[in-house]
């Protein structure tokens, strides 16, 4: 994907920098590394590659090849950023000041540590430099095999190298056509090539591109004296088009390909035009042993591009799905409020959309409500009714039997706004993973606040981490979620406790590589006493919590994600507000059960939180002098095997401090 101007949230491990000037190649990058960059090497085109990496969540960057303008971005990201660069010229290209210069200033940037590793497209270069610099990496660059039929009336040999390129055997290559009186296609015809031409009475024909010349030449000339880009060769050869090559060592180690395709002299135009005739003759031949180099060129590819990177993560699921978007309801005893859910959601949907409603074990009247609207609208509503499982198996129902590829989910008692599916469709058409948007709480008839699920409370630069430790991160609501996310690690939802999305949609949140934001509050969440999310939460907070830690475990690379962070942020609002501050309003026995299933379940996930967290600190030195001294206290004691002794006295004192994450973050006190 590129990039430039893409109005998403990027949460990714590898992003290439490839300079305007490869524009036209754009696509062989996105095929090897997925997300690249179009780099403008100004003042105002440096300063907006800096702004884009930081305002996402990108783990490493490639540079390709050398640009002034890089060491202003080397020096302005985080440290935490990888920096990687891909040298692309080759060893022949030293003897040019200018890419020598490129080549030694890309050396310097490596010894004094400034990037990490060196990868490079030429084989001989390699050499030479593998031994001077530990990371330093040969990469072959793999090319998009194409789709199309090949034509059968190709003609002409066509010539996919440049006249003014000094590195390439142009003439020689017209020499030796001459010799066979074949018809040559060309990019241009003009210049010295027009003089040679008519000299030589060749019946050259000019076309305007490279890749219309592979697609109707019978054969193709790419000869050098020197390592080049193989990618020329490889969709040459992919389109049916043999290619004849010069001092290329991409099939060196072919000895099939290399009798038949590779010169032994470049300037020997009798040579040329023997192999044009051989190759005609061995056609069948070449292409038996051609796909089964292919199929290895592409393995050593991956393998190399693998070793150089991170990598960013490809779905192995490719499912045709019926529909684009399932809009999944769960309800359970909501017969006053269903009927307006599903009116909104109805009055958001388009064609390609279908409702899907579990009906997990209502008692009251809901289902009648629900049977009112499918059979109004039995082509876009589908029913399913259960016996009484809880709102994580009837997620997980959803998922389970949705056909679509994204699903959406509203709860039973909430509305959606008439335009969020209108104004999210683009993306999922673009197929981005996640698209999200604000909600709107609702209190009673009159009150309503919005809720921005991109908190710009949050102090930090990155749009991604915004979104990560956001109050509303962890619902479902407000998302539109690829299906193929959940089924990929095969992640369901937690099943038999509230806050079920807790326990997921962190995981997604951080496999999701692009998010779109749409800065609405769309969903429409009213706040009702009896709700879930009203009611009391002891125990049900602290197993979620273990649940969710256990599947970070499990499901995140925690070689490239910030664990302690991720806990400091995700668990310390609900680790204080949830549990440690219920502990306050228990009588003595209660509370010593629940301090005694603290210690049993999430022990571990408190010294994770509290024991020299530098970002746990950071939050805990925002409240006053005296709430500080007794929450480090605390903590020691919790830490510590004292902790119902000392609650138990700073409860019968009153001397007990409690921290309200709201305030501390927000500056709003929520008690």
């Amino acid at each position: 994907m590129i990039v430039n101007n893409k109005d998403l949230i990027f949460n990714i491990n590898t992003l290439v920098c490839l300079p305007k000037q490869y524009e036209d190649i754009a696509d062989i990058y996105e095929y090897n590394f997925k997300y690249v960059y179009i780099f403008e090497n100004t003042i105002e085109g440096t300063n907006k590659f800096i702004e884009f990496v930081n305002l996402n969540n990108i783990k490493e960057i490639v540079l390709v090849d050398y640009r002034l303008e890089y060491e202003t971005i080397i020096n302005s990201l985080k440290d935490n950023v990888k920096i990687n660069v891909l040298v692309t010229f080759d060893l022949a290209s030293l003897s040019v000041d200018s890419f020598l210069y490129f080549h030694d200033a890309i050396v310097e940037l490596y010894k004094n540590g400034k990037i990490d590793k060196l990868g490079i497209l030429d084989k001989n270069l390699f050499i030479i430099t593998k031994p001077q610099f530990e990371n330093t990496f040969y990469i072959k660059l793999d090319v998009p095999k194409s789709k199309e039929v090949m034509k059968d009336n190709k003609e002409g040999i066509g010539l996919i190298n440049i006249s003014d390129d000094p590195k390439h055997s142009y003439f020689n290559e017209l020499s030796a056509i001459s010799l066979l009186d074949e018809k040559v296609n060309v990019i241009n015809i003009g210049g010295d090539v027009k003089n040679f031409v008519k000299e030589f009475n060749i019946n050259a024909v000019e076309i305007k591109k490279l890749d219309d010349i592979i697609e109707n030449s019978e054969i193709v000339m790419y000869i050098n004296f020197c390592n080049n880009d193989t990618s020329l060769f490889i969709k040459s050869m992919d389109r049916g088009t043999i290619c004849l090559l010069g001092n290329n060592s991409i099939i060196d180690e072919n000895e099939i390909l290399t009798k038949y395709l590779q010169l032994k002299s470049d300037d020997d135009i009798n040579e040329i035009a023997q192999k044009v005739k051989d190759v005609r003759e061995n056609r069948d031949i070449i292409f038996e042993e051609y796909n089964k180099f292919r199929d290895k060129f592409t393995v050593e590819s991956k393998e190399s591009i693998s070793d150089f990177v991170i990598g960013n993560k490809e779905m192995d699921i490719k499912t045709d799905y019926e529909k684009l978007l399932t809009v999944g309801i769960p309800v359970y005893n909501v017969e006053k409020y269903v009927g307006a859910t599903i009116e909104s959601v109805i009055n958001a949907i388009d064609d390609n959309t279908e409702i899907l409603i579990v009906n997990d074990g209502s008692t009251d009247g809901s289902e009648e409500v629900v049977l009112k609207y499918k059979n109004k609208y039995p082509e876009i509503i589908r029913y399913i009714k259960q016996e009484n499982h809880g709102l994580g198996n009837a997620r997980n129902v959803i998922m389970e039997n949705a056909k679509g590829k994204y699903i959406a989910s509203i709860d039973s008692d909430d509305t959606i706004n008439k335009n969020f599916f209108k104004e999210a469709k683009p993306y999922l058409l673009e197929n981005v993973d996640i698209v999200l948007c604000d909600w709107l709480s609702i209190y009673g008839e009159n009150e309503k606040y919005p809720t921005e699920a991109l908190d710009n409370g949050l102090k930090f630069e990155s749009n991604y981490k915004k979104l990560l430790y956001s109050t509303i991160m962890p619902s479902n609501c407000n998302k539109i979620i690829k299906k193929d996310m959940y089924n990929e690690i095969g992640l369901k939802f937690i099943e038999g406790l509230k806050f079920e999305d807790l326990g997921t949609n962190p995981i997604i949140m951080n496999n999701a590589q692009t998010i779109k934001y749409i800065n609405k509050p769309y969903y429409e969440y009213n706040i009702r006493e009896n709700s879930i999310m009203r009611t009391k939460i002891g125990y049900n907070m602290i197993d979620i919590l273990r649940l969710l830690e256990d599947r970070i475990r499990k499901y995140v690379d925690i070689n490239y994600f910030n664990y302690e962070e991720f806990v400091s942020y995700v668990y310390f609002w609900r680790v204080e507000e949830s549990i440690l501050n219920q502990l306050y309003k228990l009588e003595d026995k209660e509370r010593n059960e629940m301090i005694d299933y603290i210690y049993d379940n999430m022990k571990d996930i408190l010294e994770n939180l509290y024991k020299d967290n530098k970002y746990t600190n950071r939050l805990i030195s925002r409240v006053d002098k005296d709430t500080q001294n007794y929450i480090q206290e605390r903590n020691k004691e919790l830490l510590g095997n004292n902790f119902k002794k000392f609650i138990a006295e700073n409860i019968e004192n009153k001397t007990y401090k409690i921290l309200t994450p709201a305030l501390i973050l927000y500056n709003y006190d929520n008690r």
